[in-house]
């Protein structure tokens, strides 16, 4: 800012957004407020006939401080700038959601002001922002008005009281005392504040009478409505919940969506959701989303739509800067977690894309610092507990997309962070693999830019299932992959693809890894406060997750309890099996394995009894858990001498699920070893029982136990523990800490 040295008289307007830090208001909504606020202001001035840019203006944060170019006549402030800025108040309220719409206060004087460099000082100034801020001013005006103008007495006095034509006896007189200014300022209400979704609109139809409303509904035609509705019903909507969540956008968690059937249904449902700061309502771009999905034909009737209630809306600008905009390689979702099941009913390919993005337009040479060796990878966890089924997830959604683990950072114990680094297998190869591999990358990428590909999206969030599925019970988490960003706040759950620049901008930020409240809004992704606790939410199983919802959770009680009592035990546990040591041992036994038996081989990959016997962590009884490699040559081992009583030739057995057998027998899956040679095993046998944990002993055969299936036995180690009083005598099957700090059982 230029520095001048003489004082120039101004016309002087401080504007303020009313209620803008209300603690209802999220982050998002301030900033929806901010841009209306900028949108609002110019749009008034430019029908005043006054060049915005040519005013002198700061930001404030929730207001502007703005200086009339010299010259400009002080009526037109008084005049016709207060009818303008309720007129572009009421467009921009109408569409935007209640918490985001605005109200002004308006402070008109005039007076010798000085720029000193940094900003705009002088008493005309400082008068101006202490008449704004006057609790008798904020006070007075009725809450249903669109915009209180206060006047300075000097301004009244010069400008309104001489001109009959600015109605001066509108004005109320009204004391003012703060600081060290005392005296009158000049107020006048202007507009009823708009409140378009309390006003139902009649449609009415050939056949039918609909009592419609919203900010949307309210400013389009009945008959328009009547036509929309007559071609939108019993039209299915594919990726329903993928599709409203893109109209909504990143920051709005998906709503319940029991009752919607079609895209009638949808268009509904998203009336209700007034626009964002693009100023283009949910609904309108949900019916832009439609029409590239549906035939031609009934996709340019949309199209058409859309356009005249465009002109209506006054929405022409908006869709044209939507449309002419470069189309970045992203998408957004965000849901609440008890709605994950939504979006993960679809079927879908790979994730490779995501881990080597093409950068759009030119960055600096360390943009994507990893591509040559590979690609980033972070975890951070607000709590340790459970840190082995995330990590486990994120390395079976790095080799489900075909690449690697090349690096593995030390976890960072707090809460728990750890940064890896991966790389796609056929870019390890040769230059000639990795061109290859990255076009290939490219070219999926390119089809996820279009942001009505719903089926992309859709096929992504299958592959993210796992993932997903085990940050549920983590209060708060990041989870970076490539350009895959996933954020946990609370119950709110997002995932991103990072541009080239926001990958960028991650890269020489670290820290906001570890911020779950705060990466969202770093990256221009508008992250929001987690919605304010309701009612509990109705959660729908899905089939066939059957026992898996509680080894991740007992396995994370698991652990916690043994990092905090038995930290020498707690060093035992190992890592995640490996996927190949998982298929070999499905490979060698023909059994197709349980679900919770998968997932907790996910989490940890057994102990090495043999190098840590006496530390290592065990089951009452003392059994060690195998490792799956073990797991293959234990059974190996054991079924030479089957029980042909119960195994047939053919592989078939006599004997249900459940029952006792003298010899072992080929369907039982060892899964613990103690160190006489008896062992637990699943039993694989069909039956009612079929998963049940039984102990096999050579002397006496095998025989049931308590535990259902794994996740039994895991919930119930975890309750031993958990209610393990040091004080009280040893009871048979309860833990025992020894003087050395190992767990053992009695």
């Amino acid at each position: 800012m230029t520095r001048s040295s003489q004082t120039l008289d101004r016309t002087i307007l401080v504007v303020g957004a009313v209620g803008f830090t209300a603690p209802q208001r999220s982050p998002f909504d301030r900033l929806a407020m901010r841009q209306g606020l900028y949108e609002v202001l110019k749009a008034a001035f430019s029908d005043s006939d006054v060049d915005f840019d040519a005013c002198a203006s700061e930001d404030r944060g929730d207001g502007v401080l703005i200086l009339l170019p010299p010259g400009t006549a002080k009526t037109v402030v008084a005049d016709r700038l207060p009818d303008r800025i309720v007129v572009a108040l009421r467009r921009y309220n109408h569409t935007r959601a209640p918490r985001s719409r605005i109200r002004l206060r308006v402070c008109l004087n005039s007076g010798d002001v000085l720029n000193d460099g940094i900003g705009w000082v002088g008493e005309a100034i400082d008068t101006a922002f202490r008449i704004l801020d006057a609790q008798a001013t904020e006070e007075e005006p009725a809450e249903s008005s669109a915009m209180v103008m206060i006047s300075s007495q000097r301004f009244f006095d010069e400008v309104i009281a001489p001109d009959p034509g600015l109605l001066p006896e509108s004005y109320t007189p009204i004391p003012v005392s703060v600081k060290t200014f005392t005296g009158t300022a000049y107020l006048r209400s202007h507009g009823k504040l708009d409140s378009p979704a309390t006003a139902p609109a009649a449609l009415s139809s050939e056949h039918t009478t609909l009592e419609l409303s919203g900010a949307v509904l309210d400013m389009i035609p009945g008959k328009d409505l009547t036509s929309l509705r007559l071609h939108l019903t019993q039209v299915e909507v594919r990726y329903l919940a993928v599709m409203v969540s893109r109209a909504l956008g990143p920051s709005i968690p998906l709503p319940p969506l029991a009752g919607v059937t079609d895209a009638w249904g949808a268009f509904m449902l998203l009336s209700d959701f007034n626009a964002g700061p693009d100023g283009i309502p949910p609904a309108i771009s949900f019916l832009l989303l439609l029409a590239e999905q549906v035939d031609d034909e009934l996709g340019a009737l949309i199209a058409r739509w859309v356009g005249d209630q465009a002109r209506g809306l006054r929405l022409g600008p908006a869709l044209a800067r939507r449309s002419s905009a470069r189309p970045e390689p992203t998408f957004h979702l965000k849901f609440h977690s008890d709605d994950l099941d939504e979006f993960l009913a679809y079927e879908g390919p790979d994730l490779a894309s995501l881990f080597e993005p093409a950068p759009s337009e030119p960055l600096p040479p360390d943009t994507l610092r990893h591509e040559a060796s590979g690609f980033p990878i972070a975890i951070y966890l607000s709590a340790a507990a459970g840190h082995e089924v995330v990590q486990g997830a994120v390395e079976d959604l790095v080799r489900t997309a075909g690449a690697e683990i090349i690096e593995l950072g030390d976890p960072e114990i707090g809460s728990w962070m750890r940064r890896l680094v991966g790389r796609l297998k056929d870019a390890a190869e040769t230059p000639t693999g990795r061109d290859a591999a990255v076009t290939a990358a490219h070219a999926v990428e390119a089809r996820l830019v279009q942001a009505q590909d719903a089926t992309n999206t859709a096929t992504l969030m299958q592959n993210l299932a796992p993932m997903l599925t085990a940050l549920q019970n983590t209060p708060s988490a990041v989870v970076r992959v490539g350009a895959l960003l996933i954020v946990k706040n609370g119950d709110i759950l997002a995932v991103h693809q990072l541009t080239a620049a926001q990958q960028f901008h991650l890269n020489h930020k670290p820290d906001l890894l570890t911020s779950p409240h705060d990466i969202l809004q770093a990256l221009g992704l508008h992250a929001t406060v987690p919605a304010t606790p309701s009612a509990p939410r109705r959660v729908t199983a899905r089939p066939g997750r059957g026992p898996v919802n509680g080894v991740g959770p007992a396995w994370q009680r698991i652990t916690a309890w043994l990092r905090t009592n038995t930290p020498a035990t707690a060093a035992t546990l190992r890592p995640p099996a490996p996927a190949d040591d998982v298929r070999a041992v499905q490979r060698a036994t023909g059994q197709v394995f349980p679900d919770d038996l998968l997932a907790w081989w996910r989490l940890m990959d057994g102990v090495d009894d043999e190098r840590d016997h006496h530390t290592a962590f065990t089951v009452p009884g003392v059994y060690f858990p195998l490792s799956v490699a073990r797991v293959r040559t234990t059974w190996a081992g054991l079924s030479v001498h089957h029980d042909v009583r119960c195994c047939h030739a053919d592989g078939g057995h006599r004997q249900p699920a459940g029952e006792p057998t003298v010899l072992f027998c080929t369907a039982f899956i060892p899964i613990f070893r103690a160190l006489d040679g008896s062992v637990l095993v699943v039993d694989l046998r069909p039956g009612a029982e079929r998963g049940r944990v039984m102990d096999w002993v050579a002397a006496a055969g095998t025989h049931r136990t308590v535990w259902r299936n794994v996740s039994a036995l895991l919930t119930d180690i975890a309750d031993r523990l958990e209610i393990h009083d040091p004080t009280c005598a040893a009871q048979p099957g309860r833990p025992i800490i020894r003087e050395d700090g190992v767990l053992t059982w009695a």
